[in-house]
């Protein structure tokens, strides 16, 4: 069991930001099917598959990325799912690292 002793909000920061995965730029910036390219650094650190997390800003939805996703230190694509219209957040975590 966690005890949750946040009050309002909660985070945290991974202490060895240099190993941490870090978005440079993405391919396109309208999509609304097809493969999303992302690039930057650490997207793939060889001991993880990457995981894609999309947050709709607007209502707050959560979508993870369950399609094949290809990847290099520098480089990760990924087939864009099913989601519904609206302005994305995208982040990139290497399970179980954060």
């Amino acid at each position: 069991m966690v005890d949750n002793t946040c009050n309002g909000s909660c985070g945290f920061t991974y202490l060895n930001s240099s190993s941490s995965p870090s978005l440079k730029t993405i391919s396109t910036n309208v999509a609304s099917s097809g493969t999303i390219s992302l690039t930057g650094l650490n997207l793939n650190l060889g001991t993880s598959s990457p995981v894609v997390v999309l947050e709709n800003y607007e209502t707050g939805e959560v979508t993870i990325v369950n399609t094949t996703i290809t990847s290099s230190a520098t480089s990760l694509n990924f087939t864009l799912p099913q989601v519904e219209s609206g302005s994305y957040a995208v982040r990139v975590r290497l399970d179980p690292i954060g």
